[in-house]
């Protein structure tokens, strides 16, 4: 049983109508508040105001719908997403982020390198040079990429919505998880700034 005006790990699966697996990815990654007991059988506590936020969040809110969006195809899960609309904005957004990750890089990237940061094999770096997508050079013998072209590749639509390599994709996921909590945050300070104005005025 949990305490009072808590859920148990389990209540919450539940509640939720989730997999034990999105359960426990959801909780490794702190989408929702919760306490660790260490205990086996109940493992997590989470209080029902937060449970309550959460459910309203993964159904209304976008971005955290275009985050967990593929990450769980169990058929025991039926829950068609919709995609996410993609506005500038949010592209602008992801080009700094993608632009911050690959701060520290020269600009001449090799191919050897771009794979360690991307996850893709050679032949697909090769095949980005050939086709232009990626601005490429040979120095005695060994080829290297610009790594403003890389950034472009990686920050544009197309690569956004359907990123193809690992790294790629693990690019995309922090960016909208990152997006996600920072949205929640915001609503979070603006509920509590309202509670704040509405105890202020003694209604």
């Amino acid at each position: 049983m949990a305490k009072e005006g808590y859920m148990t790990g389990n209540q919450l699966r539940q509640y939720l109508h989730i997999s034990t697996r999105k359960l426990k990815f959801l909780m490794d990654n702190d989408y929702i508040p919760h306490e660790n007991t260490g205990h086996p059988t109940h493992k997590y506590l989470v209080k029902i105001e937060d449970a309550e936020a959460f459910n309203k969040r993964q159904h209304t809110d976008k971005k955290l719908i275009a985050d967990l969006a593929g990450l769980f195809t169990s058929r025991t899960e039926h829950h068609p997403l919709p995609k996410a609309e993609v506005s500038e904005e949010t592209l602008c957004e992801y080009r700094r982020f993608v632009e911050e990750r690959f701060r520290t890089e020269p600009e001449a990237l090799s191919v050897t390198r771009i794979c360690e940061l991307t996850s893709m094999v050679g032949m697909t770096v090769h095949r980005l040079i050939a086709s232009g997508i990626l601005y490429g050079t040979k120095v005695q013998g060994k080829t290297f990429c610009s790594k403003s072209t890389l950034i472009d590749y990686l920050a544009s639509e197309d690569t956004f919505r359907n990123p193809t390599c690992e790294g790629c994709k693990e690019l995309v996921r922090t960016f909208k998880r990152r997006k996600s909590n920072d949205t929640y945050n915001e609503q979070r300070r603006e509920r509590r700034k309202l509670e704040r104005e509405k105890k202020g005025s003694g209604t």
